[in-house]
């Protein structure tokens, strides 16, 4: 793998350095044979059968026969794709990815600090990396394919309440100001309360990265960039919040909205697994390029004690059979969704902005845009039977 190869071609590698990548690469290149893949428990659905990438699916639908009904037909199958990272994907997984799916645009809504900028073999197909191995005067165009970083989660981190202005300083129809002010006392009363964490974010992504949803709204409306996948760590919640938008802007179903959210659960024990292995993979990386840093992190006890053994894991063992997995009740939970989250986005939406074709209008997505984003997105209905989706050939996902 290429991003393997340029760190063990550092200057300061040593060779015990080079058998973990070496091992490393050996384990995420492994498939799965499809005996293997009819076994998966409860919490680890892939409808397309990936190995080591989480919660990925049509953005019509998870049903093929079925796709969302919305407005002026159906959503198109087979050209847009919602997903978890993809760090953690095998050679298999690769290849669906790239050859069967025939992906162009990978579209990252991660904020590529810590874990989520750690390097991978799926960067070599789709850069650049978010670790700035690649040389960011040389960006692949429209219709190569590619990563286009839209970090929705930029710059909502903790920040001393002593830098920012208070209540009363800070000017009443200053939303951003306001907002951002809001989103550092929220998080720090929320501090236990994850779902009110997630609300607290969602809205902060709403008012103050506006300018990324918009990039990645204009990234949408362009078909040379087609077929697209978009996500983030686990493909939940920043990607549920562009599939919302989304979806609303093609005017799909309320209910079809929620539904399509709440399936994430479906793959919650996966979205587990993958994020500790992508962890495991961030510290090893950091072991080599930067031990200081790792060794404070070890210090502090921020080093999770499975990250070694999932690295070392047979090949052989499927993930969900991996006993290195560390699958708690807290971390389950934390890989899952909750309806009242996206009931107050689509409340937010609508009593602060009057729904969300008005704030996709507030943030610079036109009228004009919002056509094209259709004719590329939308089916028309010519059925003679309301519900009878049209018949387009699609590659076909594996059932599990």
């Amino acid at each position: 793998m290429m991003f393997l190869k340029q760190v063990l071609e550092g200057p300061e590698v040593a060779e015990d350095d080079e058998k973990v990548f070496q091992r490393q690469a050996t384990n995420l290149s492994a498939s799965t044979d499809n005996d293997k893949e009819q076994s998966r428990p409860p919490g680890w659905l892939s409808l397309w059968s990936l190995e080591c990438v989480a919660n990925f699916r049509d953005a019509s639908g998870p049903d093929t026969l079925a796709p969302y009904r919305c407005e002026g037909g159906f959503l198109k199958q087979g050209v847009l794709f919602r997903t978890g990272h993809w760090v953690t994907a095998t050679a298999a997984d690769l290849h669906i990815l790239r050859d069967t799916l025939h992906i162009k645009t990978y579209l990252d809504l991660r904020n590529g600090q810590d874990f989520e900028s750690v390097d991978a073999e799926c960067f070599d197909d789709y850069p650049p990396s978010p670790n700035g191995r690649h040389d960011a005067s040389w960006p692949r165009e429209a219709g190569e394919r590619r990563r286009v970083s839209c970090p929705f989660s930029k710059g909502l981190q903790p920040r001393p309440l002593q830098e920012m202005a208070q209540v009363g300083e800070i000017d009443p129809d200053d939303k951003r100001a306001q907002c951002a002010l809001w989103f550092q006392q929220q998080m720090r009363a929320a501090v236990h309360d994850l779902q009110v964490q997630l609300k607290t974010s969602m809205r902060a992504m709403l008012i103050l990265n506006s300018d990324e949803i918009l990039k990645a709204f204009q990234t949408l409306a362009d078909e040379r960039n087609y077929p697209v996948a978009f996500g983030c760590i686990a493909g939940k919640d920043r990607t549920g919040l562009l599939a919302c938008l989304l979806h609303s802007a093609l005017g799909v179903r309320k209910e079809d909205i929620i539904s399509d959210y709440v399936f994430t659960n479906e793959a919650a024990h996966h979205i587990n697994a993958c994020n500790q292995l992508a962890v495991a993979m961030w510290f090893e990386e950091l072991r080599i390029r930067d031990p200081r840093k790792y060794n404070l992190m070890v210090r502090r006890n921020r080093l999770p004690a499975n990250a070694q053994q999932l690295l070392d894991s047979d090949v052989e063992t499927p993930l969900w059979e991996d006993v290195n997995v560390v699958s708690d009740p807290d971390a389950i939970k934390r890989s899952m969704v909750h309806e009242e989250v996206l009931e107050y986005v689509l409340t937010v939406l609508e009593e602060e902005f009057g729904g969300p074709l008005s704030y996709l209008d507030s943030i610079g997505f036109s009228q004009d845009d919002l056509q094209r984003l259709r004719a590329i997105l939308v089916e028309p209905d010519t059925s003679s039977e309301v519900g009878d989706p049209t018949n387009v050939e699609q590659p076909s996902p594996h059932r599990d």
